[in-house]
């Protein structure tokens, strides 16, 4: 069940926006870009004192309202909202890679070591949330969204397509499924001894687990209930789910 929850108040609630306000982010990005409110008010198709109101801090903008304002402020919801979260992030194509592969390898069937893409883009997930949690990073550095089959990051579907294309994986499909595979011992040169052990201990976890599980389970968790459909999941909100229920 989707929680229909206005971010802005998950942000008051984790207190992420102490430093400047959401209203004061807003309009130095507005005046950066030589847009005048008018300009913005037009564009978001309310009358210029709604938005003044919203630039004002006295209306909370509604979640429609907040993702057009990214948009026409050239910057992402995610951004606007948690901006302390995203500089902690540095996107490394390259290592998701490797930690899609280690996943594959760890994760898969002990029979013939494949694993479905929809539970590989669960584990990948877990791996990076839980390692966020303990260690204030994200292992890829990618966003992540709230996607009907639960929580994937947004390279992930491309990814997998170029490492099938150059022969990093086999991809077979079983009825409605695709089943993943890798075609030869991956190189994990990107990933520290830490990191390897900690993806290593997540996939082990869910190897024996049917995909259907492992998608209950993420949908059960904090980021997801309080997601909207489509939206970025800030990586912060893993920090509300117990220690024991991470992965």
């Amino acid at each position: 069940m989707y929680i229909n929850i206005d971010l802005y108040i998950i942000c008051d609630t984790m207190v992420l926006m102490k430093d400047m306000q959401l209203k004061d982010r807003i309009r130095n990005l507005r005046e950066e870009r030589k847009l005048t409110q008018a300009d913005v008010a037009v564009r978001l198709y309310v009358s210029r004192l709604t938005y003044i109101s919203i630039e004002n801090g006295d209306k909370k903008p509604n979640i429609d309202q907040l993702e057009a304002i990214s948009a026409i402020l050239g910057t992402t919801t995610q951004n606007l909202l948690f901006p302390g979260v995203i500089a902690l992030q540095n996107s490394n194509l390259s290592k998701y890679r490797q930690m899609c592969q280690a996943c594959i390898q760890h994760g898969g069937s002990v029979i013939d070591g494949k694993i479905t893409k929809t539970k590989l883009a669960k584990i990948l997930y877990l791996v990076d949330f839980s390692w966020f949690v303990k260690t204030g990073k994200s292992m890829s550095g990618l966003n992540y969204r709230a996607l009907p089959r639960g929580p994937v990051a947004d390279e992930f579907f491309q990814m997998t397509d170029e490492m099938f294309e150059s022969g990093q994986v086999q991809i077979e499909a079983k009825g409605a499924a695709l089943l993943f595979s890798n075609t030869e011992q991956p190189s994990y040169a990107e990933l520290s001894d830490n990191e390897q052990r900690h993806i290593i201990k997540v996939s082990e976890k869910w190897r024996s687990s049917d995909t259907q599980t492992i998608v209950d389970f993420t949908h059960k968790q904090f980021p997801w209930t309080f997601t909207n459909p489509g939206m970025e999941i800030p990586y912060d909100l893993a920090k509300q789910i117990p220690v024991d229920q991470l992965y």
